[in-house]
């Protein structure tokens, strides 16, 4: 691995070490102060809506969820893949409800629950340096219970609150649609207009490496 000014090093707690420093500057001192009022500039769901979000979910429900998410699903920090909560269900089922429903009631997560294991993924054969790799957060399975939840809640929302031309995470929409956008975009760039035109290219590879 190529670490600082070329240097290569074999060491892997010493690599550990220097990506763990690599992520914190592109990933986190990068960002900027928050706007209080930014949210204020998007469509928000009604106030007479909000108590179907955050009412407290039934067994039914959180069954649901905990027996529909993905058997294969990676484990997160804590070692417990979604098989496990899957096949012990009928055993463990009334801690499940009673975390969730504390959690709707307004008691905060524990720690444990929302600790993530931040892994590289290899983007090449044979990766050398930190943009060959992808980072992604595995999260334990018991958060995924609380997002899922939430996620089935806001998906009927989602339409109205999420603009036409984003065609990503909306059932319905297909992200081909704002390809062949794209595609008629960069055709009609050479028409002529009165005040010109201009297009704009986003490295989104570097953004996308920035989630994590």
């Amino acid at each position: 691995m190529f670490v600082a000014e070329g240097a290569k090093c074999c060491e892997p707690s010493t690599v550990v070490v220097w990506l763990e420093e690599v992520r914190k500057t592109k990933a986190w001192n990068t960002r900027k102060q928050d706007d209080p009022n930014f949210c204020f500039h998007f469509p928000q769901i009604h106030d007479s809506l909000t108590s179907k979000l955050c009412k407290t979910p039934s067994l039914e429900e959180i069954k649901d969820v905990v027996l529909n998410i993905d058997k294969d699903s990676v484990a997160g920090p804590d070692g417990f893949s979604s098989e496990f909560y899957q096949t012990c269900w009928e055993f463990i089922y009334d801690d499940i409800a009673e975390a969730v429903t504390d959690f709707f009631r307004g008691t905060p997560m524990p720690r444990s629950f929302i600790a993530t294991t931040i892994t590289l993924i290899p983007k090449t054969e044979s990766p050398q340096a930190w943009t060959d790799f992808r980072s992604i957060s595995l999260c334990n399975v018991t958060n995924k219970f609380f997002t899922k939840l939430l996620y089935n809640r806001l998906v009927v929302f989602l339409p109205t609150l999420i603009s036409p031309s984003q065609s990503r995470f909306v059932l319905g929409r297909l992200i081909g649609d704002n390809i062949l956008i794209a595609q008629e975009m960069i055709h009609s760039i050479d028409l002529r207009y009165s005040k010109g035109n201009i297009t704009i290219k986003l490295d989104m590879s570097k953004a996308y490496d920035r989630v994590c």
